[in-house]
């Protein structure tokens, strides 16, 4: 079992892009992979590389689907949005059969039931499974090619028994397929969409996933449908979601014997041990702030006007569009007025609420929980609005936007009016062709200026 490792004090943190003991998968039978958006060094990323070249089975769960973004050369190729038509899409597409789609039930919100695809019920990995239900929203699963073996329904509710969402069909959520290295060989590969913590408290969905590491390495012949797959040690999950359900202070060492608790406790806030550790923590987290203020996103879109306006406007053209604001701005006399207004949007996705994008946070990772987001099926010309109550003296506008999918704001209209979307708007029209003449490549950045 290997970890994101801090490698100042040693202990597991959560996505930061170094995995010490790579090398074990030079020799490894199995690769179970439940990343998101790592951006190993090339030391670390090279040991991944020769495992699935030599057609490594491979298990991949949940954000497996995105397991790598920003990877540095030689191994870019592995990012979930690559475009080159060499290895399109990255490992997600190549090896598990699928990229990041979008979400697919709202977390914490909505369970999800999985049932089997009844013309595969004599499938190996679904052998004595039944009753599988998963305490999380879902995943749009849309796999190029494989076998699916089931289909899941988002509930609306948290229990298994919650009816059926009538606006979100069964989609496929687990299922097998071959994949083919570059240097030609081949290697199994089992994906589930599926897979947080609270998840495998399941009998049926751990099962699932005991049966699909059997099939993954070929050993479909010990598959038993009474197969014992309790728990060996104790098993007392936190409930994911965001960066404040990580166990702090935890080592790998914690976890070395069979009956170690998981997790080994359940501080999920920073605690300060003493005076002197508050006073040194207070220094270093001012350290943190100050060059946090240096390297603050920049504004993927900026609209001067010097003119009166009481509403301000974000808009993308076309259909099956999704809006995604880390934050907006509105600058007058000199100061930011965003915040004294009130927020609406088209539709609303999860915690993306309209009121985020004018809460001060510019942070532009979703994770860190300051983005708006409209429904993630898409829809016709999704916007966003502010009503500052009356008109101000707007001397600019201001637009942060969401990273790792800047394309969604490709197009992008930023209006502001007296009166409301009946009046008479001053618009340009953003887009990621440009920006001061370099390419956009898919940015969603824009410079945007008033008639």
């Amino acid at each position: 079992m290997l970890f994101n490792i801090d490698p100042e004090t040693g202990e597991i943190v959560a996505g930061n892009s170094n995995m010490p003991g790579m090398e074990a998968l030079d020799s490894a039978d199995l690769a179970v992979v439940f990343l998101r958006f790592q951006a190993f060094p090339e030391e670390q990323m090279k040991h991944l590389d020769a495992y699935l070249n030599r057609g490594g089975p491979v298990v991949g769960l949940r954000t497996a689907t995105h397991a790598f973004k920003a990877n540095p050369a030689p191994f870019t190729k592995y990012d979930f949005d690559y475009k080159g038509k060499d290895y399109e899409l990255g490992f997600g597409h190549q090896v598990l059969g699928q990229t990041w789609v979008g979400h697919y039930g709202t977390n914490h919100k909505q369970s999800t039931r999985i049932t089997l695809v009844p013309e595969k019920a004599g499938h190996p990995i679904l052998r004595g499974v039944k009753d599988v239900w998963v305490e999380v929203g879902g995943y749009v699963g849309d796999p190029v090619s494989g076998e699916v073996l089931t289909m899941a329904q988002p509930l609306n509710g948290m229990t298994p028994d919650s009816p059926a969402d009538p606006e979100k069909p069964p989609m496929p959520s687990e299922w097998t397929r071959t994949y083919k290295s570059a240097s030609g060989k081949e290697g199994r590969a089992f994906t589930s969409l599926y897979g947080t913590s609270e998840d495998i408290r399941n009998e049926g969905y751990r099962r699932l996933l005991v049966n699909g590491i059997f099939w993954a390495v070929g050993l479909e012949d010990a598959i038993k449908p009474d197969l014992d797959v309790s728990f060996v040690g104790p098993f007392d999950p936190n409930t994911f979601g965001g960066g404040g359900a990580y166990a702090l202070g935890i080592k790998p060492e914690m976890y070395a014997g069979w009956d170690s608790p998981i997790p080994a406790n359940h501080n999920t806030q920073k605690t300060e041990a003493n005076p002197a550790a508050k006073k040194q923590n207070g220094k270093a987290e001012a350290k943190k702030a100050d060059k946090a203020a240096k390297t603050a996103p920049a504004p993927s879109g900026v609209m001067a006007t010097g003119k009166p306006a009481r509403f301000v406007r974000i808009e993308l053209p076309g259909d099956k569009r999704i809006l995604t604001l880390a934050e907006v701005e509105v600058i007058s006399g000199g100061k930011n007025v965003a915040g004294g207004g009130k927020a609406t949007q088209s539709s609303t996705h999860g915690g993306g609420e309209a009121p985020k994008a004018i809460d001060g946070n510019k942070n532009p990772d979703w994770g860190k929980g300051g983005q708006t987001h409209t429904v993630n099926a898409g829809q016709k010309e999704p916007w966003w609005e502010l009503d500052l109550g009356k008109p101000v003296d707007v001397e600019k506008v201001l637009v942060w936007n969401r990273s790792g999918f800047e394309n969604r704001l490709d197009g992008f209209t930023l209006e502001t009016a007296r009166c409301g979307p009946e009046g008479s708007f001053s618009r340009r029209r953003g887009g990621g062709a440009a920006v001061d003449g370099d390419p956009g490549q898919g940015s969603g950045q824009a410079r945007l200026s008033h008639l």
